[in-house]
């Protein structure tokens, strides 16, 4: 009896969500979130827990316009789910109170490997059903079969249970796809290859195939691979119409997103992912690359050629279903040491640069450190950039990167880049496409003046409309208009330490040109004109930072 009123009460709980929700968070953005705060479970498991959040939240304006919840990594009952929407309902005003939208990541799909049970399996308590399971006959235990019918059955069930609070926006999690659910897929073949999907893949191609001809099959023979990879897919599919077909019938005006990563071999079933969730919502779909590079110490070269990758990435997906791209930029586990403020600035910056449209913060944990040293250390300095990043965003409406290309690898594309001479690694208007030969740059060999030399002789060959004509080694991302005019000039410092006295040759006559820097004050910059040129100089960029000048 007392079990029955317990779950009584938690579905009043439930039906008082949808009453008190009824509103979305759309009104609090006059488009899109740009800056996303993503969080754990961890930090909304208790009241407590989230009233320190909220506070190093509230402590930091400008930091996020939008906070990502998450549903956490378990499978666990749904009255767990009830009670936690509940606590999110108050979460979620009080977000809306200092006009910050909610919104919400549906965090565990298939799973990301068995690791996470086995060091708590009370969290898969609810899991009765099989796991994913490779073609090696490995099964992940912790994770879970798209095909049976009482995962498909849990997946609605949650979705119908968060649903009512009306998000900004739903995110479906990136463990919704072939790889990664070790032990299953170590060594394996792509797909779920449980007896659930065996039988389901012979049933409809009329076929009698076992795991290991199957196997051999695809394997060796290119249309058994598609019919398989077809197939599979189709199964990643369902997970992600059923989660969007609960939030639609309660809350259509939720923007629905996918989370992913930057991998050019996942393209293909990620835009299959996303057109089945377009079909559902009759809108396009939001979408975070991510992924990788979590720490300064090993990894800062790696954080801005990650944001180089997601915009080759932009370029190669489909993109006539998605809306705007939010790249992730993120740290493991989490605690102080994993990464700085600047080089999550430095990241999201470039990734903004080339071409994103917002960007989402994936840094901080509740249950690993205190939330007041995540707010001085980590949410301060994001909201002392806030404005730089927002203001670099309007500044470049209208605008397109515009750069050199090449048939190399990004990381050599981003040590050429290093030159100062314009790069290109997704979409934008190409000055030239260069070859091996042409991007010859030992900037640690080289002196100055021969660096100098090797920008004048690419940019006679193929003329760009601005030109660095100092000393400086780091990024320089031009953005021009539809009349070819260059509105914004990116720089990314990539030295450990300040550079001064940054010359730029422009190609035009300007009238104005301010110099923002993250976390400094506007500064504008005197102009000079000299046979047909105009020349502004930064008196300097601190190390490993980022800036642009605004041009008028």
């Amino acid at each position: 009896m007392k079990n029955k009123i317990s779950l009584l009460l938690l579905t009043m709980i439930v039906l008082h969500i949808s009453s008190c929700c009824d509103t979305n968070d759309s009104g609090l953005l006059s488009e899109r979130a740009v800056l996303s705060l993503r969080l754990r479970q961890t930090s909304t498991e208790s009241d407590a827990k989230w009233a320190e959040t909220y506070t190093a939240i509230k402590e930091n304006p400008g930091a996020c316009d939008d906070v990502w919840f998450a549903t956490g990594l378990n499978i666990i009952s749904p009255e767990f789910h009830k009670e936690h929407a509940a606590r999110l309902i108050k979460a979620k005003q009080q977000l809306n109170e200092l006009g910050i939208a909610a919104s919400l990541q549906f965090q565990m799909t298939i799973g990301h490997g068995d690791s996470f049970g086995e060091e708590n399996n009370e969290l898969f308590s609810y899991k009765t059903w099989g796991g994913w399971t490779g073609s090696l006959g490995v099964e992940a235990k912790y994770c879970n079969c798209p095909r049976q019918p009482e995962f498909l059955k849990y997946m609605r069930e949650l979705a119908a249970i968060y649903a009512p609070l009306h998000f900004h926006s739903l995110w479906i999690d990136d463990d919704l796809r072939y790889r990664n659910h070790v032990p299953a897929t170590d060594g394996s073949l792509l797909g779920c290859w449980c007896d659930t999907c065996i039988d389901a893949f012979n049933q409809e191609h009329k076929s009698e195939w076992t795991r290991e001809s199957l196997a051999k099959a695809v394997e060796s023979d290119t249309e058994m691979y598609e019919q398989w990879w077809q197939f599979s897919t189709a199964s990643l599919q369902e997970v992600a119409r059923v989660i969007c077909e609960e939030v639609v019938k309660v809350s259509p005006e939720t923007q629905l997103g996918f989370q992913h990563t930057n991998y050019a071999q996942d393209r293909k079933y990620q835009e299959a992912i996303i057109q089945t969730m377009k079909d559902v919502s009759g809108k396009d779909v939001i979408y975070r690359p991510g992924a990788g590079n979590y720490y300064d110490w090993s990894n800062a070269d790696g954080q801005i050629t990650k944001s180089m990758t997601s915009a080759s990435h932009m370029k190669s997906m489909d993109n006539k279903n998605i809306k705007y791209w939010c790249p992730e930029i993120e740290s493991w586990p989490r605690v102080y040491g994993s990464r700085t403020a600047r080089s999550i600035q430095i990241e999201g910056f470039t990734a903004l640069a080339y071409g994103a449209d917002a960007i989402s913060y994936f840094v901080i944990a509740g249950e690993k450190e205190d939330a007041s040293l995540y707010s001085y250390s980590l949410l301060r300095p994001l909201s002392e950039a806030s404005d730089v990043i927002r203001g670099y965003l309007k500044a470049n409406e209208g605008t397109t990167p515009i750069g050199y290309v090449a048939d190399v690898k990004i990381a050599d594309l981003y040590h050429f880049g290093r030159s100062a001479l314009p790069v290109l690694p997704g979409k934008g208007v190409s000055l030239g496409k260069l070859e091996s030969k042409d991007m010859v740059f030992g900037y640690t060999t080289q002196t100055s003046k021969q660096i100098q030399a090797h920008r004048e002789l690419i940019d006679s060959l193929y003329p760009s409309p601005v030109l660095c004509v100092a000393p400086y080694i780091g990024l320089m991302i031009p953005r021009v208009d539809s009349l070819g005019r260059v509105r914004t000039i990116a720089f990314v410092n990539t030295r450990i330490d300040s550079q001064y006295r940054i010359k730029i040759r422009i190609n035009s006559d300007i009238d104005k040109a301010v110099w923002y820097e993250m976390r400094e004050k506007p500064l504008p910059l005197a102009i000079t004109n000299d046979n047909g040129y105009s020349y502004v100089e930064i008196p300097e960029i601190q190390p490993w930072n980022c800036g642009y000048i605004e041009l008028q």
